[in-house]
């Protein structure tokens, strides 16, 4: 429920609001994990690792920042209540995983969110058909692989001693990585001396979250 909830409010917040304010006000998710873990999983935060999500975020806000971007609307609501949903399920899922194996659990927690949305819009199924169109299949595909790889690493990691309330801002700084992808493959170099900065930040405070 709160994955197909938190899906569905980010692409309601990508309807009203840019991408980059999105990006900003959905990587707030990592705050709402460390608060469950700390209340309710029994994590422990220091001040080290406090800087250290500060700087993530920080570095994340930096990159993804646009003058044009500041306003507050409904979209702002769908992002932060997007970033509620997915930061608590991201709890929820370590929790799960205590006493679960990975690859089991992925699974269902891959088609859950799918089934749910379909009960509440039926409808949708007659949209499906865009994505039979072999280059968008092949997309698809390559999406969903990487996303797999993505997911099963991360849950690994936590299984392997890592932390909820840890991990969930690295996660986050998969967006800086974006962003310096699109420098190489997309072409996007504006703003190159700031996107570089924020990717040397959030390796710091990646580095302060060990």
């Amino acid at each position: 429920i709160l994955y197909a909830a938190g899906t569905l409010l980010l692409f309601r917040a990508l309807q009203n609001i840019g991408a980059s304010e999105a990006a900003i006000l959905t990587s707030s998710r990592a705050l709402w994990t460390i608060v469950v873990a700390l209340i309710f999983l029994g994590e422990s935060f220091d001040l080290l690792k406090t800087l250290g999500v500060v700087l993530i975020l920080g570095s994340i806000a930096l990159v993804s920042f646009k003058k044009e971007a500041v306003r507050f609307n409904k979209g702002t609501l769908y992002a932060l209540g997007s970033a509620f949903c997915f930061g608590v399920a991201f709890a929820n899922d370590t929790f799960i995983l205590r006493q679960s194996d990975v690859l089991s659990y992925l699974t269902l927690a891959f088609l859950f969110p799918g089934f749910i949305i379909l009960a509440i819009n039926p409808r949708v199924m007659k949209e499906l058909k865009t994505f039979l169109n072999p280059l968008v299949l092949f997309k698809m595909v390559l999406l969903s692989l990487f996303y797999s790889a993505s997911a099963i690493a991360i849950f690994l990691a936590y299984q392997q001693g890592g932390t909820a309330s840890q991990l969930a801002p690295i996660n986050q700084s998969v967006i800086i990585l974006t962003v310096l992808l699109a420098v190489i493959f997309l072409g996007e170099r504006s703003q190159l001396m700031r996107k570089f900065a924020g990717a040397a930040i959030a390796l710091v405070g990646i580095l302060f979250l060990r």
